[in-house]
């Protein structure tokens, strides 16, 4: 996003993707590596590198801009892991539920 910070852009996903708001971290977790796919017919794709951020989540909305194309769904940090293919983003991902503070009750406890 052009004349954003990595973290805000970070922030403004959270918000489109899954309905999220809160407060992010400046400071990134870490980053990770994958292809993301363009074109499946004539198999094109692009090698994309990520920064993943924390953000405090403070509330979640029932209506969002992508809550007709995305199902918003909480898991342990063990299952979220488990859940995606790339091995560097599965590590960030254990590593941070390995090192976060207990959720307040508006979120599962120890979930991500």
């Amino acid at each position: 996003m052009k004349d954003r910070s990595f973290a805000e852009a970070a922030r403004i996903e959270a918000w489109e993707e899954a309905g999220v708001t809160g407060t992010i971290s400046e400071t990134a977790l870490g980053q990770y590596a994958y292809d993301k796919v363009i074109c499946r017919e004539a198999d094109l794709a692009q090698a994309c590198e990520v920064e993943v951020f924390a953000l405090k989540v403070a509330s979640l909305a029932r209506k969002y801009p992508e809550h007709r194309q995305r199902r918003r769904k909480w898991f342990s940090p063990e299952k979220a892991a488990r859940k995606v293919d790339e091995p560097e983003l599965r590590q960030l991902i254990l590593d941070f539920g390995a090192a976060a503070p207990a959720a307040d009750a508006s979120m599962p406890e120890g979930h991500i």
